[in-house]
């Protein structure tokens, strides 16, 4: 699935609450016209930050969220996931972007709220590098 249009989902939406520290979808959203709040089981109310899910799986079969640190298997590019013009995507902190993204082969390395984890992000390169190398001794061997 190399892209997701909004109107080609064959499930229900699927949403996160971003409430200033932490995630949740256990609680009712109430839209107003100051945004939308987030009352919780307790009765609280706070300022929530409402994210959709796009309807795909990272590598690891972890949920794609708009949000999202997207970490690509294209030369290990990390870009947001974005919701525009009807579809999702990619874009990085330079202004690079991708509308065709192969989500099911990128890996979600953190949130634009919580940010990048460096750590899980080193580990995926390293990971990738002694695959490739292991598959050029093996092509390498066969000739």
């Amino acid at each position: 699935m190399a892209n997701v249009q909004w109107f080609e989902r064959d499930e229900p939406l699927r949403f996160r609450v971003w409430t200033g520290h932490e995630f949740t979808n256990e609680c009712s959203i109430v839209m107003g016209m100051n945004g939308a709040e987030a009352i919780g089981l307790g009765g609280q109310s706070k300022h929530a930050i409402i994210q959709v899910a796009t309807g795909c799986k990272d590598k690891d079969g972890r949920e794609i969220y708009e949000g999202d640190y997207l970490m690509t298997d294209e030369s290990n590019w990390i870009g947001a996931v974005v919701f525009a013009c009807g579809q999702f995507g990619c874009l990085d902190k330079r202004g690079g972007y991708s509308w065709s993204v192969e989500w099911q082969n990128g890996m979600v390395v953190g949130n634009v709220f919580e940010g990048i984890d460096e750590t899980l992000v080193e580990f995926e390169r390293k990971r990738r590098e002694e695959e490739n190398i292991g598959m050029e001794s093996w092509i390498n061997r066969k000739k």
